[in-house]
């Protein structure tokens, strides 16, 4: 079965039993949280212990973090470059500055 995020609920409810439906949700609602359907498989695994299952959550948690922390800092490079006075973003040297700090020595 192909999840499709784009198929409607009419199509789902006519295809699926509820049960299904249901996992169909989670399933969807844990990929817009971002992780891949290969970590959501052993989140959700019936095998999986609890301390493995809060180990993933954790792990995921903590990505979440990093990312949203990236996502909030990504806004000051665009807008840095608008008013800018170099010509080129890529002369300023404020930019420049930037790369160099993400060039491990």
């Amino acid at each position: 079965m192909k999840l499709n995020a784009h198929m409607s609920i009419g199509a789902v409810a006519e295809r699926y039993g509820q049960a299904d439906q249901a996992r169909i949700a989670m399933i969807l609602l844990a990929k817009d949280a971002g992780p891949g359907l290969d970590r959501i498989r052993l989140r959700s695994a019936a095998t999986a212990d609890r301390s493995t299952r809060h180990a993933l959550y954790r792990e995921h948690h903590h990505r979440l973090a990093e990312r949203i922390t990236s996502l909030h800092a990504s806004p000051a490079v665009p807008e840095h470059a608008m008013g800018c006075a170099a010509e080129n973003i890529t002369a300023c040297p404020d930019f420049q500055a930037k790369v160099a700090a993400r060039v491990p020595d």
